[in-house]
Formats: structure tokens, C-alpha cells, sequence
């Protein structure tokens, strides 16, 4: 399944969703608001008088002043409140003010510990879910694990069987360094939540990238793989090589993204980049209606 597959799919269910738009006073934004009336869809706009007169001669079911608060906690806030269903922000401000509106303001699920966030990358290889690169800067063991049960109960949505790659630069064994040992005792700690929650895939011990999407590198480096060459859902070991890493599949091997989706909220927010078009605006409210 590829990324369109997944949005088509998503599209064809019809959902009835109010999803917050929290930065508005952009035309991509209107642009998206547009296109998503025309399809049916009740978008919500949140923002400032002057914000929201961009938006009167469209015939949007709710606007929202946002008074003397920032828009992003006014928005939290009503998620919060269960008075709408999900919500959109970050194509004006940076992940670090989004995510502080979001923690502060809505609640996170019962038994997790931390918010992370995962990246749909398509490559020329296929789909991918990547983790984290946006919001966990050092995960433990612990953390490490979590962010790779979130993300497996993330592929589940999209009709994903979870096969995740718990990266690292050590193949099994063949290395041994403390960062190694790290993402070898979250593997296990994984495989153990994996259980607990009842998720049906597969999950290996250290690999690096190639032996986990390269066939001829995985049946040298790897021959007793379960994996096989077939991860859909990569795990990195701390922020700087998650978020270095997308970048490079995005730039240099011309991937599509759609960045990031946080994880671990009781009620979906998530964050668009500032460089967004309208196609990741379109997809991401997509994607959050159907969290």
C-alpha cells in the first residue's frame, strides 16, 4: 500500500470529523479550507478577528475567536474539551511551540509515559513509518520501546502489518557499544509490549538501515531473519539520526512526506511544517480525522 492508497482509502470512509485549523492566517491554509468544503468536509477555523475575515466569504461552519490566548492554546483547549475532534497547527510556528501548547493543554493516553511523533515517507522503496524524528531527543531503553509500540499501533491504521526495524549501526551483535546496548534492551523491552498489547508483527533485534530494506545486504548480513528485508516501520535511536535521516530520504532520494504525527494524545493534534503545501495540508487533516 502507498501513501495515496492510504489517503484514497481514508477519504472513502466518509468521516464526519471537525478538525481545527489553529494558524489560518495563511492562504494555504484557505486554500485547503476550500478545497476540503468542496468535498463535503466541516474544517473548523480558529484564529483572530483579523485571521478569521480571510475566511468570511467562505462558508466555513465554525469559526473561533481566539481572544487574548495564543491560537494553539486556545485550540488545545477546546480539544481538550472534546468539543471538536482533532487539530492542525505549526505552519507558522515550530514543533517546540506546538508541542508545549499540546502537552499543556490536552491530555495524553492512559500508561504513556512521553509524546512522540512518526514521519509517512514514500520512498521508491515503499511506504515507510519513521520514529522519532521530531520530538524525543534522547530516548532510554524505556522511551525507546514505547516510541516503537506507538508507532505500531500508528501502522494499524493505516492497514499496515507492523515489521519494524529497531535502527542502530550494529547488525545482531556485530558491534558492541553502549548505544547499541541501548537499542538491543529497548528491542526487548518492545517485543515484551508488543505482547501486552496484543500487536501481531514483527520486530528484531538491532539492524542497520541496508539489512533492513536491502535484500542482497539482509541475506548476507542477516541470514535468520524473521524481518526479511521487509521493514515498514524504522526506529531510530535518538533525534539527530531520525530527523537527519528523513531528511536525506526526502532530499536526496525525492520522497514525499507528511510530518510529523504526534503520538500519544488522548484526542489527535498534530503539526505541519512551515514549508507545507496545500497537498500535506490536505493530507495531514485527512490522516488526523481518521487517528
Amino acid at each position: 500500500m502507498n501513501l495515496q492508497e492510504i489517503i484514497e482509502n481514508i477519504k472513502s470512509k466518509n468521516l464526519s470529523k471537525k478538525i481545527t485549523f489553529a494558524n489560518p492566517d495563511d492562504v494555504r491554509i484557505l486554500d485547503a479550507v476550500k478545497q476540503l468544503l468542496s468535498e463535503w468536509h466541516s474544517p473548523v477555523v480558529c484564529g483572530k478577528d483579523e485571521e478569521l475575515s480571510l475566511y468570511k466569504s467562505v462558508a466555513v461552519e465554525k469559526l473561533i475567536n481566539t481572544s487574548d490566548e495564543t491560537n494553539n492554546v486556545f485550540a488545545a483547549k477546546c480539544l481538550a474539551d472534546w468539543e471538536y475532534d482533532g487539530i492542525i497547527s505549526g505552519n507558522r510556528d515550530s514543533t517546540a511551540d506546538v508541542v508545549r501548547a499540546y502537552i499543556k493543554n490536552i491530555w495524553t493516553e492512559e500508561q504513556i509515559g512521553r509524546l512522540s511523533s512518526h514521519f509517512l515517507i514514500q520512498t521508491s522503496l515503499g511506504l515507510f513509518l519513521v520514529a522519532d524524528a521530531a520530538i524525543q531527543a534522547d530516548p532510554n531503553a524505556e522511551q525507546l520501546a514505547e516510541i516503537a509500540l506507538l508507532t505500531a499501533q500508528s501502522a494499524l491504521k493505516y492497514w499496515f502489518e507492523p515489521k519494524v526495524a529497531m535502527l542502530s549501526f550494529s547488525t545482531s551483535g556485530s558491534a558492541s557499544h553502549p548505544m547499541v546496548e541501548k537499542v538491543q534492551q529497548a528491542t526487548k523491552l518492545a517485543k515484551d509490549l508488543f505482547k501486552h498489547n496484543d500487536i501481531h508483527g514483527i520486530i528484531e533485534w538491532e539492524l542497520q538501515l541496508d539489512t533492513a530494506v536491502v535484500p542482497e545486504v539482509a541475506l548476507l548480513k542477516n541470514p535468520d531473519s524473521t524481518l526479511k528485508w521487509k521493514a515498514n516501520i524504522l526506529i531510530f535511536p535518538d533525534l539527530n539520526s531520525g530527523n537527519i535521516g528523513y531528511k536525506l530520504m526526502q532530499r536526496f532520494g525525492w520522497a514525499q512526506a507528511i510530518w510529523p504525527i504526534i503520538q500519544g494524545l488522548k484526542k489527535p493534534g498534530n503539526d505541519l511544517s512551515r514549508g507545507c503545501s496545500v497537498t500535506d495540508i490536505l493530507d495531514l487533516y485527512y490522516i488526523t480525522a481518521n487517528s
